[in-house]
């Protein structure tokens, strides 16, 4: 019946409620109003059991928080480094002779840069700065330098001479920015991944994109 399965699910923890109110005291006594009685306790139970379960739901509510809450997966942040410094070497080449045209590169300059292949070495120094060297053959040019910091009378393995500022765009990208001593500028883009080196070299409106592989 209703009333026994509100007896079992709500006795004992809600017995001391029950007596309170006097809902205890409505299931005694079979006399002439017995009938009456009856069908009195069975809305009021099925209240008490109502509230018995909001009360039951609150303990549950209030436990939930202590035994931990499920987290949604979150995305995955990339922690990987991509190693910068290292020996390169020219392995692919877009468009360069007009850009040394762009520049005014003499004949045999240009015959010179196009003919060999250079080698690019990157190292970091004293934590703070680094160092590029590109080489052909006996011609070594280094250059070292900070980031955000201007230095003049830089001459650049393709002999363009002004002075130079390199900005960290991202952890895997630099540009050079070069204001040419025959106002002829020329802004470079490295881009590091793991294999290689993209850099694209550009002046005015004459793009070339050298990949120099990791060795």
């Amino acid at each position: 019946s209703i009333e026994a399965l509100c007896s079992a699910c709500v006795s004992p923890l809600f017995v001391v409620p029950m007596e309170m109110t006097g809902l205890v005291a409505m299931r005694g006594g079979e006399d002439s109003d017995g009938v009456a009685q009856r069908r009195m306790i069975k809305p009021i139970t099925v209240a008490a059991f109502t509230l018995a379960l909001v009360a039951i739901a609150g303990v549950l509510a209030v436990k939930v928080p202590t035994m931990g809450m499920p987290i949604a997966p979150q995305a995955a942040v990339s922690m990987v480094q991509i190693e910068i410094a290292g020996s390169y070497k020219k392995t692919k080449t877009e468009n360069f002779e007009q850009f040394l045209d762009k520049l005014g590169t003499s004949f045999m300059i240009k015959k010179f840069l196009t003919r060999d292949t250079p080698r690019l070495n990157i190292e970091s120094v004293n934590g703070n700065e680094w160092r590029t060297t590109f080489s052909m053959g006996t011609k070594t040019t280094p250059f070292q330098f900070a980031f955000n910091t201007p230095v003049e009378k830089q001459t650049t393995w393709y002999y363009k001479t002004g002075t130079t500022k390199v900005v960290q765009e991202s952890d895997n990208k630099w540009v050079f920015f070069i204001e040419g001593e025959d106002n002829i500028d020329v802004k470079e883009t490295w881009v590091f991944q793991d294999a290689f080196i993209s850099i694209e070299y550009m002046s005015g409106d004459v793009v070339t994109k050298l990949t120099f592989s990791r060795q």
